[in-house]
C-alpha cells in the first residue's frame, strides 16, 4: 500500500485549493476594464470516455496537436487496477463529434502510478507521465511514449520508457511532459524527497536515430539557486530551442513565491546545465504559485500564478514576458493578463496556454460558490502584449457546480483543449475535455455573365442562418461567427437561361483541410478551420441566342435551304432547314465560338451572308446573354432560252 503522504503531496496541492474557494469570503475584485477585441469563441466538441467510471479525472491533463486530442485520466481503472489511462481523440475533417478513438494503457500499471497526470502530443506521438510509478522506489516516476501504429490510433502500450540515470524516492519524474519535434522534456519537482537537500530537476530527451527505446536523459537542467522543495519542475514547457521551468514553491518573494527559469540551448546542443535566464513577478509575495503552469510559443512566455490576491484573496494573475531582442535575461513581466471578472478564490491562472496570437487561463474555482470554472481567452493586441484582460470568456454549453472546468489547458490553432476533471457523465464523476476555438466567416458570393442576373435561390445547413436565400449578380451572403466545422451549401437549379459555370471557394487559413466544390451538384462542401474565412464564388453565365433568318431573290420562294451549325463548348452539331417566307430559325446556346453554313442548293447563289454584330455566320462569337441575327440572301439562277435562225445560203 503507498504511504497517503507520498501521493496526496501531489493531488493535495490541487484538492486544498480549489477547496478554498469555499472557505474564502469572497472580497469584493478590484475593478478592471474590458479591454479585449471582441472575437467570438464557441464550443464545438466534448471528449469524453467511451466508459465513464467515477473519479477517473479524465482532463486532469490534456494536450493538442493538429490531429490529436489527448486527455489524461490519472486515477482511471484498467483491469481491476488504479494506474491510470490516456484517452485520444483524432481530427476528421473536423473536431465536431469527435469521438474516443484510442486508449493508451501502460505495460507495466500498478495502483496509484497517476499514469496520465501530464501528458503532451505532436504529430503521431505522444508522451505520457506517471509521477507515482514507484519504478525503483516509492515515487520515483516514470515517462512513457507512445507512436502511432499506421493511419489511426489504437488501444496499445508504450514503445518505450524514459526514466532519469540517477532515480529518487519521491522524485515524481513525470509530473511534468513537454514535447518539440524530436525533443522531450521531463520534470521531476523532488517533492516528496525523503532527505532535504535534493532540488528538482528536469531532464532532456533526443530521439536516437534509430528511434525512441528505453533510455535515460541526454542532459539534466537545475536551478543556480535550486533548494529543496523549490517544486522547480512542477511544470515545464520547450518551444524550439528554449525551455521554460516552473518552481512554484520558491521561496525569493516569500515563502511559495514562485519563480519560472528559461534554459536556450546551447549551439552544441543540449547539455547539462543551469539557466539562462530567472523569471519573477514585479510584485510577487508568499504563496503566490508563480510557477504553477507556464507556456511558451516562439518568444512569449506565460507563467500563472493562481493565488495572487490582487483582485481578491487567491483570485490569481498570468504574467506574460516577452524575450528582449538581446535574448532571455533575469527579468520580471512584460504584461499581466487577467480576468475583468476576477474575484477571491478563482485560482486564475492554474493552467495556462499560449499559441501564436492567443493566450489562454483557466479557473478552475470561477463563478462563485458553487464553482463550475472558467477559462478565458487573450489576443495580442496590434502593438503587442500589453496589461490586458480578456478577449472571451469560456464556460461549457453544459456546466455544472465543482466540474473544475479548467483545472488543465492546451493550444493548437486558435483552438484550446479545456479539462473538466470531475464533471458528469451519465451520473460518473469521470470527467470531460472541451474544445473551443475562435469562430470564423462564410461568405457566398454571386457573380453572373452579363452582369445584372437576379433571383439565383440557395440552401445551406450553416448555424444561425436564416433559411434558404436569394443573390443577384455582385450580392454576398456573410455568415458572421460560425462554430468551426464541415458546412454545405448547394446553389438550387439556376435562373432561366443561366448555367452554373464556376464554383470556386477561398480559405484564409492555408494550413487548413480546404474546402471542396463539385459543380455537377452546384455544391461547395466548406470546411471552416478556427478564426478562418471561407469566401465561395458560384459565378453563372446566361445563354445567348443564335437566330439564322433565310431571303430569297426573288422574295418568298418556298424552296427549301438546309443549314448547319456546330461548335461551342459542348461541340454541338445541329440541321435545320429553312424557306425564303418562314420564321427564322432560333436557339439558346452556351457562349463560345459558332459557325452556320448552307448547303448549296441547284437553283440559288448564296449572295449575301451577314450577322448582325458584324460576325460572319462561320466564325460567330456568341457573348453572355447575347443575341445575334445572322441572314443569308439567296439569287435564284434563270436558265434564258434564246431563238436561234439559222441562214442557209
Amino acid at each position: 500500500m503507498k504511504s497517503n503522504r507520498r501521493y496526496t503531496i501531489l493531488l493535495g496541492i490541487v484538492t486544498t485549493s480549489l477547496l478554498l474557494v469555499m472557505l474564502i469570503a469572497q472580497i469584493p475584485a478590484k475593478a478592471f476594464p474590458y479591454q479585449g477585441t471582441d472575437q467570438p469563441w464557441a464550443q464545438f466538441a466534448k471528449l469524453t470516455p467511451s466508459s465513464p467510471t467515477d473519479s477517473s479525472w479524465l482532463g486532469f491533463s490534456v494536450a493538442i496537436s493538429d490531429t490529436t486530442a489527448a486527455a489524461g485520466a490519472p486515477h482511471a481503472v484498467q483491469n481491476k487496477v488504479e494506474s491510470g489511462v490516456v484517452y485520444l481523440y483524432e481530427k476528421g475533417i473536423s473536431w465536431i463529434d469527435s469521438v474516443e478513438t484510442a486508449q493508451l494503457t501502460p505495460s507495466n500499471g500498478s495502483d496509484l502510478d497517476l499514469f496520465g497526470h501530464a501528458v503532451a502530443a505532436g504529430a503521431g506521438i505522444v508522451i505520457v507521465g506517471a509521477p507515482g510509478k514507484d519504478a525503483t522506489d516509492y515515487d520515483t516516476g516514470l515517462v512513457y511514449i507512445f507512436e502511432k501504429p499506421g493511419d489511426e490510433w489504437l488501444d496499445m502500450t508504450e514503445v518505450a520508457r524514459l526514466s532519469p540515470s540517477d532515480p529518487a524516492d519521491g522524485g515524481m519524474f513525470g509530473a511534468a511532459v513537454a514535447l518539440d519535434g524530436d525533443t522531450i522534456v521531463v520534470g521531476s519537482p523532488h517533492l516528496e524527497a525523503m532527505e532535504p537537500g535534493i532540488p528538482g530537476a528536469v531532464y532532456i530527451f533526443i530521439k536516437p536515430p534509430s528511434g525512441w527505446v528505453n533510455q535515460t536523459e541526454t542532459a539534466k537542467i537545475q536551478p543556480s539557486d535550486g533548494a529543496s522543495y523549490d517544486g522547480f519542475g512542477f511544470s515545464a514547457a520547450i518551444s524550439g530551442g528554449t525551455i521554460i521551468v516552473g518552481a512554484p514553491f520558491d521561496d525569493d518573494n516569500g515563502r511559495s513565491s514562485g519563480s519560472a527559469y528559461a534554459f536556450v540551448k546551447p549551439e552544441e546542443g543540449w547539455a547539462s546545465m543551469t539557466e539562462t535566464a530567472k523569471l519573477t513577478p514585479s510584485n510577487g509575495v508568499a504563496y503566490d504559485w508563480f510557477g504553477r503552469s507556464l507556456s511558451i510559443s516562439g518568444d512569449n512566455i506565460i507563467v500563472g500564478a493562481p493565488q495572487t490576491d490582487a483582485q481578491g484573496r487567491n483570485a490569481g494573475t498570468v504574467y506574460l514576458y516577452t524575450r528582449p531582442e538581446t535574448g532571455w535575461t533575469n527579468m520580471n513581466e512584460t504584461a499581466r493578463l487577467s480576468a475583468s471578472d476576477g474575484a477571491a478564490g478563482n485560482l486564475f491562472g492554474w493552467s495556462v496556454a499560449i499559441d501564436g496570437p492567443f493566450a489562454a487561463a483557466g479557473a478552475p474555482s470561477a463563478t462563485g460558490s458553487s464553482p463550475t470554472g472558467k477559462a478565458y481567452v487573450f489576443q495580442q493586441p496590434p502593438t503587442g502584449w500589453t496589461t490586458i484582460t480578456e478577449t472571451a470568456k469560456l464556460l461549457p454549453a453544459d456546466a455544472s457546480p465543482l466540474d473544475r472546468f479548467g483545472i488543465s489547458l492546451a493550444g493548437s490553432g486558435k483552438a484550446f483543449l479545456i479539462g473538466a476533471d470531475v464533471s458528469e457523465i451519465d451520473g460518473a464523476d469521470s470527467g470531460s475535455a472541451y474544445l473551443f476555438a475562435q469562430t470564423g466567416t462564410i461568405e457566398i458570393r454571386k457573380n453572373t455573365l452579363p452582369q445584372g442576373g437576379e433571383g439565383f435561390s440557395f440552401s445551406h445547413n450553416i448555424p444561425g442562418g436564416s433559411g434558404d436565400f436569394l443573390l443577384a449578380d455582385a450580392q454576398t451572403k456573410s455568415f458572421l461567427q460560425v462554430p468551426c466545422g464541415v458546412y454545405t451549401v448547394t446553389e438550387a437549379d439556376p435562373a432561366p437561361g443561366f448555367d452554373l459555370t464556376s464554383l470556386e471557394c477561398t480559405d484564409s487559413d492555408e494550413g487548413g483541410s480546404g474546402s471542396i466544390t463539385d459543380i455537377s451538384s452546384r455544391t461547395a462542401t466548406i470546411n471552416l478551420e478556427p478564426g478562418e474565412t471561407v469566401s465561395c464564388r458560384f459565378e453563372n453565365t446566361q445563354k445567348g441566342i443564335i437566330q439564322v433568318n433565310k431571303a430569297t431573290i426573288p422574295a418568298g420562294k418556298p424552296d427549301l435551304f438546309s443549314f448547319s451549325l456546330a461548335g461551342g463548348p459542348d461541340t454541338i452539331f445541329t440541321e435545320f432547314s429553312l424557306t425564303g417566307d418562314a420564321p427564322p430559325f432560333e436557339t439558346t446556346l452556351k457562349p463560345g465560338s459558332y459557325n452556320v453554313q448552307e448547303n448549296p442548293f441547284e437553283g440559288w447563289q448564296l449572295d449575301t451572308a451577314v450577322c448582325d454584330n458584324g460576325d460572319h455566320p462561320s466564325s460567330i462569337t456568341l457573348p453572355p446573354g447575347a443575341t445575334i441575327a445572322c441572314t443569308f440572301t439567296n439569287n435564284q439562277h434563270f436558265n434564258i432560252h434564246l431563238p436561234i435562225a439559222i441562214h442557209t445560203p
